[in-house]
This record gives structure tokens, sequence and C-alpha cells, in this order.
């Protein structure tokens, strides 16, 4: 990953195996975060809701940044086969997840909080603010998969409400 000083991802087949964790997503999306001259120059904000570019993408990692529009609401999607961690950079999002009991759980994100995404997950993200919002977002093995995914239906009941 060329660019990103100590996170670089390891060149050796075994060491890939200990990128690909949920701690080492977590420590990857802390630094990179951490790094504005990283993903500052590469913010842009699109005329409708949210728009996302690719700060890296290989077989094994994909690290994506996202901006969002005031009142953006894109489609629930779950991470089938990925794990998936993330953070707000600048603003602030609200996140529905989808419980295995059925019921949605609304959770508001502010800024520099990390939020692990485990596999098979359905969740969304949406800026409710009136202020435009970034966050940084890693996945492994990739999160083509759940972007291309079909709607998800909501939660049948009222989401409970939480913010960290």
């Amino acid at each position: 990953m060329p660019g990103f000083g100590p996170l670089q991802v390891p060149a050796s087949d075994s060491d890939l195996v200990t990128v690909l964790t949920l701690d080492r997503l977590i420590t990857l999306v802390q630094g990179i975060a951490a790094q504005p001259e990283i993903w500052r120059p590469r913010v842009r904000f699109g005329s409708h809701e949210r728009w996302a570019t690719h700060l890296h993408r290989d077989d094994e990692l994909d690290l994506w940044l996202t901006t969002w529009q005031p009142t953006t609401r894109p489609d629930m999607h779950s991470h089938v086969d990925s794990v998936a961690v993330f953070t707000v950079v600048e603003g602030s999002l609200e996140e529905e997840r989808i419980g295995p009991d059925g019921h949605a759980l609304l959770t508001t994100l502010s800024h520099g909080v990390i939020r692990p995404v485990g596999t098979g997950i359905s969740h969304d993200l949406r800026n409710v603010s009136f202020a435009p919002a970034i966050s940084i977002h890693a996945a492994a093995p990739d999160t083509s998969a759940a972007a291309l995914s079909r709607p998800l239906q909501r939660a049948a009941s009222r989401p409970h409400a939480q913010t960290v």
C-alpha cells in the first residue's frame, strides 16, 4: 500500500492472515484517520447524497474514503462474507443495524468512533445532520459484493437509539 508508511500490507502469504483480522483492520483505520495528509486531498462531495473513492484496493483489502451530504440515506446492505471497520473523521453519521432478533438499533456515531461490522451484519449508514460528513472504511477481503447486494428489508419494529 504505497504511501501508508508503517501500515503497509505485508508481502508474505503467512502475514496476510493477520492483516485480515478485525483487530488489524481497526488499527489500519485508526492509522489512516490519524493521517489526514493521506485522505484529505481525495475528499470530494458529490452533488447528490454520498461519494466514495478507493484509497487502496487489492485481493486482501478494500479501503474507502466516503463523503456524505446532509440527509443522505442509502439502502440497507449486508457484508455477506467480509468483516469491515469504519470511522467518522468529520461530522457524524447514524447507523442502523438489524440484530439477530430482527430488531433495529440506531446509533449516532461521532468523530473518532471506530465501528466494526462483522460478517453477515446487515446495516446502513446515513447522514441525518445538516452538515457534511466524511468516513473511512476498511474491509477484508472486499466490500464490492456487499455494495452490489440487493437492498434488505428494514426492521419490523421501531429502532432503539443510542449515541456513542
